[in-house]
């Protein structure tokens, strides 16, 4: 079985091939990654070791989210965007990262609902025991642990200091 980085370098190579429109947003999402992973080799503490599964997972995640960032801003760029240009310009863009985020979204896990979320914190502050606001940090360990990359790290924490604050009412 294909590791993930040459699942990676195969769809990319597929894309090269094909030079669809969108093979194109393939190639432009998947050579984003593939230079992170290069950098992420030369990396002093790599050794000249392969990177690890866990290691390329973590650069396609984090691809991912400097998107959502990119998404974010060009939002509010829109909104600040005084002329039809400047929109149809931020909107373009948008959607092309979107696409792109789209195409990365294949090779990360699936994410979690707010609910499902919300379902797998309270269980695990039940199991630790965990009853102060203060401590919702240890449960986000647990749970980022045992559910890596299925979501952000934000909303878990959010979702167990608000389920907290709830019991302490």
């Amino acid at each position: 079985m294909p590791t993930l980085n040459e699942k990676l370098v195969q769809a990319r190579s597929r894309a090269v091939l094909e030079q669809t429109p969108v093979s194109k947003v393939v190639k432009a999402a998947l050579d984003s990654v593939l230079t992170k992973l290069e950098v992420a080799l030369k990396a002093p503490s790599q050794k000249n070791k392969p990177l690890s599964e866990d290691q390329v997972l973590d650069v396609v995640a984090a691809t991912s989210k400097e998107y959502q960032k990119s998404i974010t801003a060009f939002t509010e760029a829109l909104t600040a965007a005084a002329t039809s240009e400047a929109k149809q310009a931020c909107h373009a863009k948008i959607d092309a990262i979107k696409a792109e985020q789209t195409v990365l979204a294949e090779y990360l896990p699936t994410q979690m609902t707010e609910a499902e979320v919300r379902t797998n914190i309270a269980a695990i502050l039940t199991e630790l025991n965990i009853t102060k606001p203060a401590e919702a940090g240890k449960a986000v360990g647990v749970f980022s642990k045992r559910y890596p990359k299925q979501a952000d790290g934000k909303v878990v924490l959010a979702q167990a200091q608000a389920l907290l604050s709830t019991e302490v009412k």
